[in-house]
C-alpha cells in the first residue's frame, strides 16, 4: 500500500495484510523510524496471527523520509497522520492505533480536533502527554539534552539544534511548536477503548506526566493504566508482557 501526503511526496511504509476488515495503525516516535527499532515488526506478525493487518510509515524527518529532520514539524506529522488515516478509513470496517513515545502526542494532538471515524481502540507505550514537562521545563537529563534550554529568548532564537547522539536536527517550526503548543487532554474526541502502558524507569518521559493525564480523562473517556515497574522507556526485555498487553486491548475493544 502506497501513500503520498497531500503536500505531494511519498509516505515511506510498511503494509502487512491477511485480507483482514481491520487494520493496526503503528505510530513511532521521534528520531525513530516506521519498525520502532523492530518492536512493531515482531508486533506486525504477531497481529497477522491474530487475523488483523497493519500498517507502520515514518514521519517526515524520520527513517526513509524524503523531508530532512530540520523541516519537520508536528503539524506536518498530524497532516501526514490525517492522510494515511483517511485512506485507511476508505478500505477497512475497524481502525485500532498503537502509538509509541512522542508518536502519541502526534494522535493526541489529532484527536484533540477530529473525531475519528471506524477507531476501535487505541494503546499508547510510554507516551508523551505534555510538551512542557517533557521538553521546554523538563525534569529528565535526557530532556534537558534534547530540547534547548535556557531563557524564552535563547529558546527563541535557536535555529536548528541537533540532538545528542543523533543525526537529528530539531529546526526553529519544530521547536517553536514544543514551546507553545500544550493540547488539553479534555479537548480529546475519542470513544473508542483506550490503554496506556509505560514504564516506571523511564527516564525519557516522567511517569508522573502519564499518571496526570490519566486522572484527567479517566472519567471522560474509556481508558486503563498500567505499569510496568521495571521497565525504561524501550521496554527492554519486557517486550512480551508489552504485547500481551496490546494485543487483548485490540481484540477485546
Amino acid at each position: 500500500m502506497n501513500f503520498t501526503s497531500k503536500s505531494g511526496y511519498e509516505i515511506p511504509s510498511i503494509f502487512n495484510s491477511c485480507h483482514s476488515s481491520s487494520c493496526v495503525l503503528l505510530l513511532h516516535g521521534i528520531t525513530s523510524e516506521k519498525t520502532e527499532s523492530g518492536l512493531y515488526q515482531s508486533l506486525s506478525d504477531l497481529l497477522l496471527n491474530k487475523g488483523f493487518d497493519s500498517l507502520m510509515f515514518d514521519f517526515q524527518g524520520h527513517g526513509e523520509s524524503s523531508v530532512e529532520s530540520s523541516n519537520s514539524t508536528v503539524h506536518g506529522m498530524i497532516s501526514e497522520l490525517h492522510d494515511v488515516y483517511s485512506i485507511l478509513t476508505s478500505k477497512y470496517e475497524y481502525i485500532h492505533v498503537v502509538a509509541a513515545s512522542f508518536g502519541s502526542s502526534i494522535f493526541l494532538n489529532y484527536c484533540t480536533r477530529v473525531q475519528l471515524d471506524k477507531l476501535k481502540s487505541f494503546t499508547l507505550w510510554n507516551p508523551v502527554v505534555n510538551y512542557q514537562k517533557t521538553f521546554v521545563k523538563p525534569s529528565t537529563e535526557w530532556g534537558k539534552n534534547f530540547y534547548p534550554q535556557g531563557n524564552g529568548q535563547n529558546v527563541l532564537d535557536t535555529k536548528k539544534h541537533k540532538v545528542p547522539g543523533k543525526t537529528f536536527y530539531l529546526g526553529r517550526d519544530f521547536i517553536y511548536e514544543l514551546l507553545f503548543n500544550n493540547f488539553d487532554p479534555t479537548q480529546l474526541i475519542i470513544t473508542a477503548q483506550g490503554l496506556l502502558l509505560h514504564g516506571a524507569q523511564d527516564n525519557i518521559v516522567p511517569i508522573e506526566t502519564v499518571e496526570e493525564f490519566y486522572e484527567s480523562i479517566k472519567d471522560i473517556i474509556p481508558i486503563e493504566m498500567s505499569v510496568f515497574p521495571d521497565a525504561s522507556h524501550g521496554f527492554d526485555n519486557f517486550e512480551d508482557e508489552l504485547f500481551e498487553k496490546t494485543l487483548v486491548n485490540i481484540c477485546n475493544s
